[in-house]
C-alpha cells in the first residue's frame, strides 16, 4: 500500500534538553520515572487495558497493518512485553484489540531467503539470530521452524552457520572479557546482544542469572554502598517499564544494573524497596493455586515440556519460591499441573553435577536431598539413577556427603565445612569460644542462634542469605551491649563484615 507508513514516521523531530515522563494512560507528566510509576499504579487495570488497545488501533492505523511485536518499542507508548504480561501473549492482545494476527507460517521459503540476504546487505555481514528482532520482517523463531534450524537457514541462503548450540561456559567467559576489555568496564546485561557473540539470554540460561555469569568471570557486581535510594527505586521502574510488570530480585539479578544485594542494604528487603519505588509487593501469599497453575501450563506449551525452576525465574510470573510455599515444593507444583517431572535417565552427567554445584554455590554448603526435591533442577531420583545415590553424586561433585559433622579435633557439630574452617581458625588462633551457645530474640518470640561466641565478638559465618537474615543480623546489634557483631561471608548487617575469602582476617581481632 502506497499510503502505509514506516517506522521512521513516528520517530520524534528533535529531542527536549529536560527529560519529562509522561503517564500512558492519561498524559500527566513527571520529572522522574519514579514519580511516574507511582502515580501509573494508581489506574484500575480495565482503563489501563482499554488505554493500551486504543493504542494498538492507532498503530496499526497508522502502519495501514498490525504491528508486529518487535516494533512496538519504537512504534507504540507500550512495549510487547507489556501487552502479553497483560492479555497472555502478543497475538492475544491483537485479538482483544480487533487487529489480525500475523501468520508469519505462510512466508515462503524463497521470501525467507530474499529476506536473509536483505538484512545480509544491510549489516555487511551474515546475520546472527540475535539481530532478526531489530533488523528484518521475521523473526529467528520464523526460520528454525521453517528450515529445521537457524542455522540451516543461513546454509540454504548461501552463509556459513553462526549459532552455537554449545557453547561451553569458558567460551562465554572469554567472551565477557574480551568485551570488558573492548569497553574498559565490566559489560552490562543489555549490552550483550548488541556488542557480543552471544546473546544475553545464553548467559542467564548457562549460569542461572547474569550476575552469576560476571562473578565466575571474576568480575564484581554493581554492589556500590554510595548508590542512592532515587537511583535505585528508578532503575526499578526502569526494568518494570521493560517487563511489563514487577520486578523479581531474580528480574534484578538478570537484568538489572544493580546487584540484589545492592537493594537489600539500602532497604533491608526487597519488598521493601518494591514498595518505596511505588509498587505492590511481590511473592503475595493470596495468588489463587489456578493462577500459579495456568503459568506453569502456559511456561509448558512455550517450552514444550515441564519448565525448570530457572526457566520460570527467567520467563514466568511468579517465583519459585511462591509455589513451593503453595504446593510444598517445585516438583509437586509440577505434579498438581500433571506435568513429568524431569527425572530422565539421559541426562548427562556433566549437566547434573552443574546443578548441584550451583545449589551448593546457593547455599554455601552442600545442598541436602530436600533442598535439591524444593529447589534443585533436576529430582533425587535422577542423581540415585546416574550416580547409583545421592550420597555418590555429591562426592563426584567434590563436594562433603553430609550436611552435619562431627570432627574429632572439636568438641562439637559444625554444620558447613565454612564454619569448620573458622573454629579452626579461631583454634589457631587460641581463642576460647563456645558454639551456638547464645539466643536472641527477635520477631515477637522467635529465636536467633549465632555460630560462635568469644569474650568479646559474637561471629556468624553465612553462606546464604535467607529471607530472614537481615531481621536476624539487627536483633543481634541491638541486642549484644557489650560484644560485637561480626558477619563472615555474604554480607549483613554486621559491626565488622568479613568476606570468606578473606577469613584469615579473624586472627587480626584476637592480636
Amino acid at each position: 500500500m502506497s499510503d502505509q507508513s514506516t517506522i521512521s514516521d513516528f520517530q520524534p523531530d528533535s529531542c527536549d534538553e529536560s527529560e519529562v515522563y509522561e503517564c500512558e494512560i492519561c498524559d500527566r507528566t513527571f520529572d522522574s520515572a519514579v514519580g511516574r510509576g507511582s502515580h501509573r499504579r494508581s489506574h484500575d487495570d480495565e482503563k489501563v487495558e482499554q488505554t493500551m488497545l486504543k493504542d494498538l488501533r492507532r498503530v496499526a492505523e497508522k502502519l495501514g497493518r498490525a504491528p508486529k511485536a518487535n516494533e512496538m518499542a519504537d512504534v507504540g507508548r507500550f512495549g510487547s512485553a507489556t501487552y502479553s504480561s497483560r492479555f497472555g501473549s502478543w497475538n492475544q492482545a491483537l485479538t482483544e484489540a480487533g487487529l489480525d494476527l500475523n501468520r508469519e507460517q505462510d512466508i515462503s521459503q524463497q521470501a525467507l531467503l530474499e529476506e536473509l540476504e536483505r538484512v545480509a546487505d544491510k549489516l555487511g555481514r551474515p546475520p546472527k539470530y540475535s539481530d532478526m528482532p531489530e533488523h528484518s520482517h521475521y523473526g529467528g523463531a520464523v526460520y528454525s521452524k521453517k528450515f529445521g534450524s537457524w542455522n540451516q537457514a543461513l546454509v540454504e541462503a548461501g552463509f556459513d552457520p553462526n549459532r552455537e548450540q554449545d557453547i561451553s561456559k569458558q567460551d562465554l567467559i572469554e567472551e565477557l572479557h574480551r568485551l570488558a576489555d573492548e569497553l574498559d568496564c565490566v559489560p552490562r546485561y543489555d549490552e550483550m546482544t548488541e556488542r557480543s557473540r552471544y546473546g544475553n539470554a545464553v548467559y542467564t540460561t548457562k549460569f542461572g542469572s547474569w550476575n552469576n555469569a560476571l562473578r565466575k568471570a571474576g568480575f564484581e557486581l554493581n554492589k556500590e554502598r554510595n548508590v542512592s535510594e532515587s537511583k535505585l527505586k528508578e532503575e526499578l521502574n526502569r526494568l518494570a517499564d521493560e517487563l511489563g510488570r514487577t520486578p523479581t530480585q531474580y528480574d534484578m539479578e538478570d537484568q538489572g544494573a544493580y546487584a540484589y544485594d545492592t537493594y537489600r542494604r539500602a532497604f533491608g528487603l526487597w519488598n521493601n524497596a518494591l514498595r518505596e519505588a511505588g509498587f505492590e509487593a511481590n511473592m503475595r501469599r493470596d495468588i489463587p493455586r489456578s493462577d500459579l497453575i495456568d503459568e506453569v501450563e502456559r511456561l509448558a506449551n512455550e517450552l514444550g515440556r515441564a519448565p525448570k525452576k530457572r526457566e520460570m525465574i527467567a520467563q514466568g510470573r511468579f517465583a519459585p519460591n511462591t509455589y513451593v510455599r503453595k504446593f510444598g515444593s517445585w516438583n509437586e507444583a509440577l505434579r498438581e499441573v500433571g506435568l513429568n517431572l524431569i527425572n530422565r535417565s539421559d541426562i548427562p552427567d556433566a549437566e547434573l553435577l552443574e546443578e548441584l554445584e550451583r545449589l551448593a554455590d546457593e547455599y554455601g554448603r552442600t545442598p541436602t536431598k530436600r533442598e535439591m526435591e524444593r529447589n534443585g533442577a533436576f529430582g533425587i531420583s535422577t542423581y540415585a539413577t546416574s550416580f547409583g545415590s545421592w550420597s555418590e553424586a555429591v562426592q563426584e561433585a567434590g563436594l562433603d556427603v553430609n550436611a552435619v559433622w562431627y570432627p574429632d579435633r572439636l568438641d562439637h557439630l559444625v554444620r558447613s565445612t565454612w564454619e569448620l574452617d573458622i573454629a579452626d581458625l579461631l583454634l589457631d588462633a587460641g581463642v576460647d569460644y563456645e558454639y551456638e551457645s547464645l539466643e536472641i530474640e527477635y520477631d515477637d518470640g522467635r529465636t536467633y542462634t549465632p555460630d560462635f561466641v568469644t569474650d568479646n565478638y559474637v561471629i556468624e559465618v553465612k553462606g546464604y542469605v535467607y529471607s530472614n537474615e537481615v531481621e536476624k543480623a539487627k536483633a543481634a546489634m541491638k541486642h549484644l551491649d557489650t560484644k560485637e557483631y561480626v558477619v563472615i561471608g555474604r554480607e549483613l548487617p554486621a559491626d565488622i563484615h568479613i568476606e570468606f575469602e578473606e577469613r584469615a582476617a579473624l586472627h587480626n581481632l584476637f592480636e
